[in-house]
């Protein structure tokens, strides 16, 4: 199978993979989330949050290292598996040992136990860490949709029936820890790779170097991701922190699920692209982001249109201070997503320094924002425009100085998004005035479901009449036989 066989035949695994598993993830958690408090998915959250920091740590870059390195051999590959479970060992205590305190420090008891029992999920981590590195680097993203879908069911389980068994926030830690638990099991025995732990670190260090700007690169990205909840859970009611929580955790969900997939599509591939043929990176870079925001920004653009629709139907009147800030924050979502995926070709062209340095960019622009606009007002939408201003600013900045280093033209990427942008802007337009001129009188849920088939509709129709190649390609993309050319390879 050619590169662009192997890329298709991923991508069309992981849409319908995720599509699976986002439903099943998405129906339970909306069923879990309906049935807590509002202070009750703070404590998760912050809680979550925490484990995020540390978690940034657990990996050490590890997979890109052996990713991006073509002749890692057996014993490299022990020692860092030796270096995994040592790394994750050391992590667990720091996590039991700093419970208590970082408990005391948020004056929020129920974490400490949270913390304490999702500890465990760095033990399945460790394994996880080899064998899914080496599906990756053998592009068998077949494999590892299947899993992420299987894990991502066990979880949903888990979550569903212990709500139904009256353990209330917990449910959304015991599923966290079977989706990582379900995973482990299944990643080993698909890669089939398990070998015994070394522990000689000394010889891996020209890994560890590597990886390090990797893993600083994951402590970026974390930080500004996460670390708005934990500024607002320490000057912020908990309640007002559980209706930011409650936005941005559904303005994510998609994308945290679906990005680390392409992300691990994209570095193999973006790496056989750079060492085949160096100058062909910037039209696959080009056609990458052309298919995917042709998807993303409407999804996301027609999610925060129908918003009101969806938190009244799910949600009763205590979550309705959710729908602003989610609005906003799925008007932002499409950016981070585009961001995301320039990374790879940045590290495949063997800039981890220049990376690590982008996002320790973006990371200073968004935090000082955090704290700015939290001391300032309790409202969890004005923190959501951050996101809908300073991070694209920041983006744009970032993504020129890798352009250049790259010496890719960033018009080129931009005008990529261009017909998908202004399609999803008309398709959103339609929306609102069919909801406001048709839809106004009809029961929420017809006015939900006709609110999708006129977006649907319309976006298909205006991508089809702006541009009728793009409208070909996402058509063979999803639809054609994978023996075809894969219009992402070009």
């Amino acid at each position: 199978m050619t590169l662009s066989q192997r890329v298709k035949s991923s991508i069309q695994w992981l849409i319908v993979g995720q599509f699976i598993a986002q439903l099943v993830r998405i129906s339970v958690t909306f069923f879990v989330i309906g049935r807590l408090e509002n202070d009750h998915m703070g404590f998760v959250t912050l809680a979550q949050s925490v484990e995020g920091l540390v978690a940034m740590f657990s990996s050490l870059g590890i997979a890109a290292s052996i990713i991006s390195n073509q002749d890692i051999g057996r014993k490299d590959i022990q020692n860092l598996q030796g270096l995994a479970i040592a790394l994750n060992v050391f992590l667990i205590l720091v996590i039991v040992g700093f419970s208590s305190f970082i408990a005391d420090f948020y004056d929020v008891p129920e974490i400490e136990a949270i913390l304490r029992v999702s500890a465990i999920g760095f033990l399945f981590s460790a394994l996880i860490i080899i064998p899914e590195a080496l599906l990756s680097k053998a592009m068998e993203f077949k494999k590892l949709s299947l899993i992420n879908v299987a894990a991502g069911f066990a979880g949903a389980v888990v979550s569903f029936l212990s709500i139904v068994g009256g353990l209330s926030y917990w449910a959304l830690v015991l599923g966290g820890i079977a989706i990582q638990f379900t995973k482990c099991i299944l990643v080993n025995l698909a890669s089939r790779s398990f070998v015994f732990p070394r522990f000689a670190f000394s010889e891996s260090l020209p890994y560890i170097k590597f990886g390090g700007f990797v893993m600083g690169t994951s402590i970026c990205f974390y930080l500004y991701t996460s670390f708005d909840l934990a500024i607002t859970a320490k000057f912020w009611s908990i309640e007002t922190v559980g209706i930011y929580a409650v936005a941005i955790q559904i303005a994510v969900m998609p994308l945290n699920r679906l990005l680390p997939l392409f992300k691990q599509v994209a570095l193999p591939a973006y790496s056989i692209t750079v060492s085949a043929t160096p100058e062909k990176l910037e039209n696959y870079m080009v056609k990458s982001l052309r298919l995917t925001m042709s998807l993303v920004l409407p999804f996301y653009f027609g999610l925060a249109v129908v918003t009101p629709q969806l938190i009244s139907l799910v949600f009763d009147e205590k979550w309705f201070a959710v729908i602003v800030p989610l609005q906003i924050l799925c008007l932002a979502a499409p950016v981070r997503f585009a961001r995301e995926l320039i990374g790879p070709a940045i590290l495949a062209s063997g800039y981890a320094g220049l990376n690590f340095t982008t996002s320790l960019i973006i990371t200073i622009s968004m935090l000082s924002s955090y704290f700015l606009v939290v001391l300032s007002a309790e409202n969890p939408a004005y923190l959501a425009l951050v996101w809908l201003t300073v991070y694209p600013l920041a983006s744009y900045v970032t993504v020129y100085i890798g352009c250049r280093a790259m010496n890719i033209r960033i018009t080129r990427l931009l005008a990529a998004c261009a017909i998908g942008f202004f399609s999803s802007c008309a398709m959103m337009l339609l929306i609102f005035s069919t909801q406001k001129f048709m839809l106004h009188d009809v029961h929420t849920l017809l006015e939900l479901f006709g609110s999708i088939l006129v977006g649907i509709a319309s976006y298909t129709v205006f991508v089809y009449l702006f541009d009728k190649k793009l409208f070909t390609d996402l058509w063979g993309m999803i639809f054609k036989d994978s023996s075809k050319k894969s219009p992402l390879m070009g």
